[in-house]
């Protein structure tokens, strides 16, 4: 109400268009009130929704409506249950233009609300099916990741549009908005410089070496340095025990030799 209020109360009065977040019996009969019509799909979760149309079982192209003289409710079934609330338009059927049964090659009908619904689509339906054809179809349990992709899409879309409105202003033809996609990854990837990523729990290259093969002691001809001794394969200086050992038998040898020197202790602490 806060919303539209700058619009109510007209002398020709005006027709408003929302999807089932807003839609509800009272909100509508509110804005009858103040000679503004609405027409909406409706959630049957809604409060003043009669249980038999919540209820009621219909086949294919079937529909059922109710109405208390001001409001219409509608279910009508297609591929799944449609519901539609009204002021402003009944439940009669009315051809839809270029659209033929390709069964039967008979017309196909619609309620003449959905008619009218579908030709005033909001700019939230507009962009809820936009964003739909790109969709990451990736099945995730992380809340937040499903955030994360849906708000990408919304930006990607954002941004086709400031494209659109760009070529309109230089007179240029804009690329479909599958090929701006693509364009905007291909521009992603080649600004991104790749670098290592290091995975948790990974083995590094480097401690696979060290924790295979065959591993020998030589002598260090260096002098001052605290080991004579190292390992020829990994060019790395170690004690000839217990460092040699651990180095080569542990992937953590920092905590195995500190081990090692705590049970040495303990050893000395006991005789």
């Amino acid at each position: 109400m806060r919303l539209i209020n700058p619009y109510l109360g007209k002398i020709k009065g005006h027709k408003l268009y929302v999807d089932n977040y807003y839609t509800s019996p009272i909100l509508f009969h509110d804005l009858y009130q103040k000679k503004t019509g609405a027409c909406g799909t409706l959630r049957t979760n809604r409060r003043g929704i009669p249980a038999d149309l919540k209820t009621v079982k219909l086949k294919k192209g079937e529909s059922v409506a109710m109405t208390n003289g001001t409001l219409q409710l509608l279910k009508w079934k297609d591929k799944r249950d449609v519901h539609m609330c009204t002021t402003i338009l009944d439940a009669s059927f009315v051809d839809v233009p270029g659209r033929v049964d390709r069964t039967t090659g008979e017309q196909i009908r619609r309620p003449t609300c959905i008619v009218a619904y579908d030709k005033h689509l909001g700019a939230v339906d507009r962009c809820d099916q936009m964003i739909t054809y790109p969709a990451f179809k990736r099945r995730m349990l992380k809340w937040w990741k499903k955030v994360f992709f849906h708000l990408l899409m919304m930006a990607t879309l954002n941004a086709y549009l400031l494209y659109k409105e760009h070529c309109a202003k230089w007179r240029k033809k804009p690329v479909l908005h599958r090929i701006f996609r693509r364009e905007v990854v291909k521009a992603l990837i080649g600004e991104t410089s790749l670098q290592p990523v290091t995975v948790r729990g990974a083995v590094n290259p480097r401690d696979m070496e060290r924790l295979t093969g065959h591993h020998f002691l030589s002598k260090i001809k260096q002098k001052e340095i605290q080991s004579s001794y190292e390992c020829r394969i990994c060019d790395v200086g170690l004690c000839v025990d217990p460092c040699f050992e651990l180095y080569h038998t542990n992937k953590d040898f920092k905590q195995a030799y500190q081990r090692r020197q705590d049970q040495n202790v303990e050893s000395d602490d006991s005789d």
